[in-house]
C-alpha cells in the first residue's frame, strides 16, 4: 500500500525489532477487510509517511455500516416532482464521482475516502426531506460504483442486492455530467494584503469584474480599507480576490 512512505506508530517507524507492528489479523475479523482496507487509503498518500491510528478502521466501519443501511434499508419515497432539492443532491454527487475519478488517476486515494463519507452525509439530509426514488437510486449506483475498488465485498453485496443481474467487475466506471457537476455558488476569499477579510457567496461564473466589484463592496473590507489607497485589485474568480492596500 504504502510504495515508498513508511508507517509511524508510538513516534516510530513499525518494525518487528521495536516490537510496534500493527497486525491486520484483529481488523480483518472485528471490522472487516473493507474497513481496514478503507482506513489504509484513507490515512494518507501512499508515497508519504502516515501515522498509524488504532481508532481509525472503527472509523471506516461506522461509514461502510451506515451506507449499508443506506442503500439497503427502506425508506419512503415522494411522488412529488423534482426540485432544488434533488438538484442539489444530483450536483453534489456528480462532483463526487469528478473529484474521485480525477484523485485515482493521480493516485490520491486519501482524498477520494471523504468525498465518499461528505457524500454519504449529504445523502442521510436527503433521505430525511421526502426523496425521490429516481434520484436516490442513481445516487447509490454511483456510490456503490466507486467504492468497488476500495470496499469490493461491501460494494458487490449491494450490487446484487439492489437487483442486479450482472457483475460489478464488469460494470463501466461511473460518469458524471458537467452541468449537473457545475457549482452554481462557491465561496469566494477576499484577502486585503494577503490576509482573509472576508468569505463571500459568489455564482460559479462571476467575471473579474463582479469579483472585484462585490469584494470592494463589502461591509467587512471596507472597514479593513480604513480609507487606505488600493494600489492594486488582484482577482482569480470564482475563488479570490485580493486588495493591494497601499
Amino acid at each position: 500500500m504504502f510504495t515508498q512512505g513508511m508507517l509511524i506508530r508510538d513516534g516510530a517507524k513499525m518494525s518487528k525489532t521495536k516490537g510496534n507492528v500493527v497486525s491486520p489479523d484483529h481488523y480483518y475479523e472485528n471490522y472487516g477487510a473493507d474497513a481496514t482496507r478503507l482506513f489504509e487509503l484513507f490515512v494518507g498518500p501512499p508515497k508519504d509517511d502516515a501515522v498509524w491510528n488504532d481508532s481509525g478502521v472503527p472509523g471506516t466501519k461506522r461509514f461502510l455500516d451506515r451506507f449499508w443501511k443506506q442503500a439497503a434499508g427502506d425508506h419512503r419515497f415522494s411522488n412529488r416532482q423534482t426540485d432544488g432539492r434533488d438538484r442539489e443532491m444530483l450536483g453534489i454527487t456528480h462532483r463526487t464521482v469528478r473529484k474521485v475519478t480525477e484523485d485515482i488517476d493521480r493516485f490520491h486515494f486519501n482524498t477520494t475516502v471523504p468525498a465518499l463519507m461528505t457524500l454519504s452525509n449529504e445523502l442521510q439530509t436527503y433521505l430525511g426531506d421526502e426523496p425521490v426514488e429516481d434520484v436516490y437510486k442513481e445516487v447509490i449506483e454511483k456510490m456503490v460504483l466507486m467504492l468497488s475498488p476500495m470496499a469490493p465485498h461491501l460494494a458487490h453485496e449491494l450490487w446484487e442486492a439492489k437487483g442486479h443481474a450482472t457483475m460489478l467487475a464488469h460494470e463501466p466506471w461511473p460518469s458524471w455530467d458537467e452541468d449537473l457537476a457545475r457549482e452554481e455558488t462557491v465561496t469566494m476569499i477576499v484577502q486585503v494584503n494577503g490576509k482573509v477579510r472576508d468569505r463571500i457567496e459568489v455564482s460559479a461564473d462571476i467575471d473579474e469584474a463582479g469579483a472585484e466589484e462585490m469584494a470592494l463592496a463589502s461591509e467587512k473590507i471596507q472597514g479593513w480599507l480604513d480609507g487606505g489607497e488600493v494600489m492594486r485589485v488582484i482577482t482569480r474568480p470564482p475563488n479570490l480576490v485580493n486588495i493591494v492596500v497601499g
